[in-house]
């Protein structure tokens, strides 16, 4: 299967931006494929869809997906918002699931329906800001989460895929500080009331030093879900999980606030058991993009991130392509 996270990240300046990680592996029965894109930035440039699950299902339901907004002028140029862009992907793919046939008697498709999800992500015009959706069969059909639902408790972020409990667990884990300075906070703010109530500071002193804690108060992720998925594809062989459906390279998709969706590259080795030792950095290791290790002779547009430095540039290489 896969593990596929959307989340949003804050900057320091407040600023935002919308990402997707997931792992890059495909496997059958008989083979496995350590290079494989699973996650599309959609022909409006401005959105992703990621997936988990039955190739054979999502696979054709996202390139029906691609065509229809390229075959559609207000959703290929940005006039359709991602919210009705979702509603149109949860009909399209709900009626071509009507008219499939099954070549095999008593094969249940019901199982690789409910295993194969979907995540759709990006900036709302409409809103005015960035909405995640995450789509799946519920009851015989495809159905999507509403707008700011959220697979954890206190931030916005939405996980597919095959070990999404341990996934959480690990998030939590990472971001369990976070919390305790937020209860933190929560406490002071509360303290700072209830003087306010007993009339011990004035109402402009209250709104100052309730503006300053709650500027404090995390918001969203930086790059934990990252860091989470990068060290389970490093360290899967310690982990007490059946995690053969998940390898390869991290891939990531940004989309930024001016509403343009890009692969983000991300330098790894193929034996990533070398990449337990922090000290690597960029110089050491090789630059993939959406999972493909880019060969020799590529020159590339795009950024390539540090794995821990998160650090983002351009790779510098003779253009002989």
């Amino acid at each position: 299967m896969t593990i596929s996270i959307a989340w949003i990240r804050t900057l320091p300046n407040n600023d935002e931006e919308l990402w997707v990680v997931s792992d890059s592996r495909l496997s059958t029965g008989a083979t496995v494929w350590d290079e494989c894109t699973k996650i599309f930035t959609l022909p409006d440039k401005r959105s992703f869809i990621s997936f988990a699950g039955d190739t054979s299902i999502a696979f054709p339901l996202i390139n029906q997906f691609q065509t229809s907004i390229i075959s559609h002028r207000s959703s290929l140029v940005g006039f359709m918002d991602i919210n009705e862009l979702k509603n149109h992907f949860v009909i399209m793919i709900n009626n071509s699931l009507k008219k499939m046939r099954l070549e095999v008697d008593n094969y249940n498709v019901q199982d690789n329906l409910k295993e194969t999800s979907f995540i759709l992500g990006g900036y709302s015009w409409r809103r005015k800001r960035f909405s995640i959706y995450k789509i799946s069969y519920i009851n015989g059909k495809y159905t999507s989460t509403k707008d700011k639902t959220s697979d954890l408790k206190d931030l916005y972020c939405h996980i597919i895929g095959d070990i999404t409990p341990f996934i959480k667990h690990e998030l939590n884990k990472k971001m369990y500080p976070y919390f305790q300075k937020k209860q933190e906070i929560s406490k002071k703010i509360k303290m700072i009331k209830e003087m306010y109530n007993n009339n011990l500071i004035p109402n402009k002193s209250y709104c100052f030093y309730k503006g300053e804690l709650t500027k404090k108060t995390i918001k969203n992720f930086d790059m934990e879900p990252f860091e989470v998925v990068r060290d389970v594809l490093i360290n899967k062989s310690n982990q007490n999980l059946c995690l053969s459906s998940i390898g390869g390279a991290p891939q990531l998709v940004k989309v930024y606030q001016h509403m343009n969706a890009q692969p983000i590259g991300v330098f790894w080795l193929e034996d990533n058991r070398k990449l337990q030792d922090k000290t690597l950095n960029y110089i050491n290791l090789k630059p993939t993009l959406l999972g493909r290790f880019l060969e020799d002779y590529e020159n590339s547009d795009m950024l390539f991130m540090d794995l821990n430095s998160h650090v983002a540039k351009l790779i510098g290489r003779p253009n002989t392509w």
